[in-house]
């Protein structure tokens, strides 16, 4: 028998997000340096004691725009979720409620979940749900970057939702084998 009353809540780890974030500060900032050291040849004009640009290389440049774009949007989502009150992850007889990141998809019902699987990506392990309405989820995205995003993950994995334990209070073992097993204990006995 299924207890409507059970819940799972995993906080997010503010320390976690908030080293992210420093990380990201310091990609941003590796970025600028690029600009400045690599792309740019910044030499001091003696006679009027002012600098001039006399040469540049347009490689390092994009690549240093590049990164400040990419690490200055990661800092905005993971400010996002420095500020948010609700939980990181909870799992119900209903469902699972993703908050996990910028690019999180909220409610998913244990109807819609066709299974649960690992996944390394880059290094990094990951839990993908694969659903059965991907379309669904992707148009949950208002933001245009999130969209992007989830669509990307759906067109390269097969799913655009993810779920990382890297902003969570636990690691990937637990996260995975607590997914698991409320998956099994609630997809057959769902009650709406």
């Amino acid at each position: 028998m299924i207890n409507i009353n059970e819940k799972i809540e995993i906080p997010l780890s503010k320390k976690k997000l908030f080293l992210l974030l420093l990380s990201s500060i310091g990609l941003i900032g590796s970025s600028v340096w690029i600009i400045f050291i690599r792309g740019l040849n910044i030499v001091q004009n003696p006679i009027n004691n002012s600098y001039e640009i006399i040469d540049f290389d347009i490689f390092y440049i994009i690549v240093g725009l590049i990164g400040i774009i990419f690490f200055g949007i990661c800092d905005v989502f993971v400010i996002k979720s420095l500020l948010k009150k609700e939980m990181g992850l909870v799992i119900d007889c209903y469902g699972i409620t993703d908050n996990t990141s910028g690019i999180s998809i909220g409610h998913i019902p244990w109807e819609n979940i066709i299974e649960i699987n690992r996944m390394n990506i880059s290094k990094q392990k990951m839990v993908i749900i694969i659903v059965s309405n991907p379309k669904e989820y992707i148009n949950r995205q208002t933001n245009p970057i999130s969209r992007k995003a989830a669509e990307a993950n759906y067109r390269m994995y097969g799913s655009p939702i993810f779920i990382s334990s890297n902003t969570l209070k636990c690691d990937f073992i637990k996260l995975n084998t607590v997914l698991h097993e409320e998956f099994e204990k609630y997809k057959n006995n769902i009650n709406y």
